[in-house]
This record gives structure tokens, C-alpha cells and sequence, in this order.
């Protein structure tokens, strides 16, 4: 993210009180803040005009004439408009610098707020295809144990089927049992002796008629 810190140095173009001068840049970046650090810039115009400030040996008020504290005070006054016009510079400069770091500021909150978004509708997604994950699952597990009863059904119809086969073969064998031994009884009774049937009972003589005489 920018940071947009001033840095100063002197001399430069730009006038400062007690007739010195100055420079200024804009490091948008940390990185930026420590190599221009290195080659001479400082963090504030004071510590800057204070590198290149010459010593200043004051003059005896008695040997200077009214025209030389006249010229001496007009030359505070335009090092002092000077420095006003600097801190103007300067003021409109971080004026600027502070809307471009705010402008900056509200584009990486709409960024994370719309990152925050994308994370809830992810989350979101991640959700329903849990649910459809979990609905496939549930529907596997009821058709698992559907066929699980099926099976089990259908083990029941096959023992069912295979008892009722043993009770047909069963009957059919009972069947050819009887059949068996009816004809043995049929054979039997053929081979048996015959019985004589008994004589018929004697009739009586009828008696000759009357008639019959002579």
C-alpha cells in the first residue's frame, strides 16, 4: 500500500527562511523512503535546512548602522514570507498527498468488502453443494437399503420356492408309492386259486295229474 511521505533537502529551487533554499519529493513507497534517505533527503524541511544551515555570527548592534538593521529587517521579513509561502507549498502538498491516501483507503476497503462478499457467496456455494452432496447420499443409502429388503425378500421366495419343490417332489414320490402298491395288490389278487361256486338247490317232482291216468 502507498504511504506518499514528503522528503526534503537543501539547497533546492524553493525558498526557506534566513535566505536558504530547499527541495521536495514524494516517496510513494517505504522502499522509496529508505533510498532517498540514504542519498541526502530528510523527513522534514527543520532537520533538512538544519544540514545545509551556515553558522551565523551575529553582529554587534553598535556597529550596525540604521540602514544595515533596516536591511536586516526587511531581509527577516521576505525570509519570513518565504517560509510562509514554503508551508503553504508544503500544506497544499500533504493536502494532496492525504485525499490520494484516502482515496487509496476507500478503494482497498471496497476491495475487501468485495472480497468479503466473494468469501460469503463461496461459502454459500460450498453449502448447496454440500446439501446436493448430502441429498445423493441420503438417496444412495435409501436405494442401498431397498435393495438390501429386496434381497433379503427374495432369499425368503427362493427358500420358499426350493420347499415347495422338495413338498412336490415329495407328494409325487407318495404318489408312486401308491401306484406301486396298487399294483401289487393288483398282481396278487390275479394269481389267487379259483373257488368253486356251490351247487344250485335241488327241485322238487311234481306230481302227475289226474288226468294223466289210465
Amino acid at each position: 500500500m502507498a504511504i506518499n511521505m514528503m522528503l526534503y533537502r537543501s539547497p533546492g529551487s524553493h525558498p526557506a527562511p534566513g535566505g536558504l533554499t530547499y527541495d521536495y519529493v514524494v516517496a510513494p513507497e517505504q522502499e522509496d523512503v529508505d533510498r532517498l534517505s540514504k542519498g541526502g533527503w530528510s523527513l522534514t524541511l527543520d532537520e533538512a535546512l538544519g544540514r545545509a544551515k551556515p553558522a551565523i555570527v551575529a553582529a554587534d548592534d553598535d556597529q550596525m548602522t540604521p540602514e544595515d538593521r533596516s536591511k536586516s529587517a526587511a531581509e527577516t521579513l521576505s525570509a519570513a514570507a518565504d517560509a510562509a509561502l514554503a508551508a503553504n507549498t508544503v500544506l497544499e502538498t500533504d493536502t494532496r498527498a492525504k485525499e490520494s491516501a484516502e482515496k487509496e483507503l476507500a478503494n482497498a476497503e471496497a476491495q475487501v468488502r468485495d472480497a468479503e462478499a466473494g468469501r460469503v457467496d463461496a461459502e454459500s456455494k460450498v453449502y448447496a453443494a454440500e446439501a446436493v452432496r448430502s441429498g445423493a447420499a441420503n438417496k444412495f443409502r435409501t436405494r442401498l437399503e431397498s435393495y438390501r429388503a429386496s434381497s433379503v425378500r427374495a432369499t425368503a421366495a427362493a427358500k420358499a420356492l426350493s420347499l415347495a419343490a422338495d413338498n412336490v417332489i415329495a407328494a409325487d414320490n407318495r404318489m408312486d408309492a401308491v401306484e406301486a402298491a396298487k399294483r401289487a395288490l393288483s398282481a396278487a389278487a390275479g394269481t389267487a386259486p379259483a373257488q368253486s361256486a356251490p351247487p344250485p338247490p335241488a327241485q322238487a317232482a311234481k306230481p302227475e295229474s289226474s288226468r294223466g291216468r289210465k
